[in-house]
């Protein structure tokens, strides 16, 4: 179940585990509780949020990232507010911590992405101690499909 923890994803590995925990459980109520808990959906009442509030900020961590917006001339250029609009380019979102001991890749949900041998190299040119945040992409340069491509 650590291994579900860690990587969260529905994999056939993840689900034939989780299959396996499941019938380890001796009652129906057992079972429904366990899937309640591994699928998110376990009303009880009270948000991360509040958690937070009673134990301490960071009690329960939140990985936030900001989303861009599909420009809507009307609604921007109506407030003569400044803005900046950016070419949306195909990838993976990371938001990527250069630390000391190394760099750490973080999808938006919050999982790792592993095996950026590549990229952490490139990142020991940067300043440690900071936050980066953006898009992975892969060159394209037979002119793949999206699907194709990643």
């Amino acid at each position: 179940m650590a291994y579900v923890i860690l990587y969260n994803t529905g994999s056939d590995q993840i689900i034939q585990s989780i299959q396996i925990f499941l019938k380890q459980l001796k009652t129906e109520e057992e079972r429904e509780l366990a899937k309640s808990i591994l699928t998110k959906d376990l009303p009880i009442g009270i948000s991360s949020t509040t958690l937070n509030k009673v134990y301490g900020k960071g009690f329960i961590s939140k990985h936030k990232v900001m989303k861009g917006q599909k420009y809507n001339p009307e609604k921007h250029l109506t407030k003569r507010e400044e803005f900046i609009v950016s070419l949306k380019v195909d990838g993976f979102r990371s938001t990527t911590k250069n630390l000391e001991e190394g760099s750490e890749f973080i999808t938006t949900t919050g999982a790792k992405y592993e095996g950026l041998i590549e990229l952490e190299e490139l990142m020991k040119k940067l300043p440690t101690g900071f936050v980066y945040e953006g898009e992975l992409v892969n060159v394209n340069r037979d002119n793949l499909s999206s699907s194709d491509l990643f």
